[in-house]
């Protein structure tokens, strides 16, 4: 117990000491979500997109389908005072019914946003259908979501996202950055003629990560609630559960990695590698529908999706089976166990020669 106490305290030294590990864990999660947090912070209380209706015999029901999706409806009685419109974005996309052809025009040059206006339009199409086919009042009483009634800010989606990617990386740098430096270094050479375990050094490297990781994403919630006023429900038990159980799976992946580079910069490079990949892929930043198809395939692979899903999960921003968490979870802790000896064998011990 000595020993572990022992290399407990040296290992938050070193931790400390390395001031790019410390910025990248407190400080990268902090400014991402200042910077972006004012930059974004009103796109939920964005503006309704705008729809020009082209006027017609049947363009009442466009009319009245728009108003009950909360659209912003403008009318234009020709076809080139319609398309001008679109062209000079004074509305966002252009609507027309003629004949019983539903037709849609968008701007070519706002392709990044003609996404989101064209699934506007379909839910536009849809409401037109459905009150032509069973004659149904179009009467929106007002915004609903399924599953969590609170709001569904975009600071509360992605906050959880970016605390599991703090996760993340915490536990693949703590061997494919931190070990396999200390292993390069010929600093376990000395280490291995000491009656000190291998495991006794890998129990220190768990202890410190856990509560580096618990204090960094503790900062990063209080930090967030403060400053923009976000409130999360977490269920603590869990919470905690699921940080210990992926903080293991991941230092396992980091394991792997360092199983097969072996110089210590070529380790942290391909871990680092993998960590913006995955980042960018597994929904963090953006909802992973909005990627190809062969895309998200590829998300459904990387165990961030997974992290950043149990994370929404726990801090009591989307639902989730319970069995999934449990799933997710012992997923984690397993991978994490059975590596641990593999870590202790090739990694921890020095090599001889």
């Amino acid at each position: 117990m000595n020993t572990v106490l022992a290399l407990t305290r040296a290992e938050f030294a070193v931790f400390f000491r390395d001031k790019a590990a410390a910025v990248f864990t407190f400080l990268f999660p902090i400014l991402f979500i200042i910077i972006f947090g004012f930059l974004l912070g009103d796109v939920d209380e964005a503006d309704p997109a705008a729809v020009g209706v082209l006027l017609s015999e049947e363009s009442a029901a466009v009319v009245a389908a728009g108003e009950a999706l909360g659209l912003r409806v403008l009318e234009f009685e020709t076809s080139p005072s319609w398309s001008e419109a679109v062209i000079e974005q004074r509305v966002d996309f252009g609507a027309a019914l003629e004949g019983g052809e539903l037709r849609f025009i968008f701007n070519a040059g706002r392709a990044q946003e003609n996404f989101a206006f064209e699934a506007t339009a379909r839910s536009l199409s849809s409401s037109i259908a459905l009150a032509e086919q069973g004659g149904v009042s179009l009467i929106v009483a007002g915004r609903r979501t399924a599953g969590i009634a609170e709001q569904a800010s975009w600071m509360r989606q992605t906050l959880p996202g970016i605390l599991a990617f703090t996760v993340l990386s915490a536990g693949l740098f703590a061997v494919s950055g931190h070990l396999t430096a200390m292993k390069e270094r010929k600093l376990l050479d000395r280490m291995v003629v000491t009656p000190m375990r291998p495991t006794s050094l890998l129990l220190a490297i768990v202890v410190v990560r856990l509560a580096v990781i618990l204090l960094s994403t503790l900062l990063t919630i209080s930090i967030a609630r403060l400053l923009f006023g976000v409130a999360f429900d977490i269920d603590w038990a869990r919470y905690l559960l699921f940080v210990g159980a992926s903080t293991l799976g991941t230092m396992a992946l980091g394991t792997v990695i360092a199983m097969v580079v072996r110089r210590a910069s070529s380790a942290a490079q391909v871990a680092n590698i993998l960590a913006i990949l995955m980042m960018f892929l597994a929904g963090i930043y953006f909802p992973s529908e909005i990627l190809p198809g062969a895309l998200r395939t590829v998300s459904r692979l990387l165990p961030l999706t997974y992290m950043a899903e149990a994370m929404r999960y726990v801090m009591g921003v989307s639902g989730l089976p319970q069995w999934q968490f449990w799933a997710i979870s012992s997923g984690f802790l397993g991978v994490g166990l059975i590596m641990l000896p593999v870590l202790a064998r090739y990694v921890v011990r020095a090599e001889r020669g």
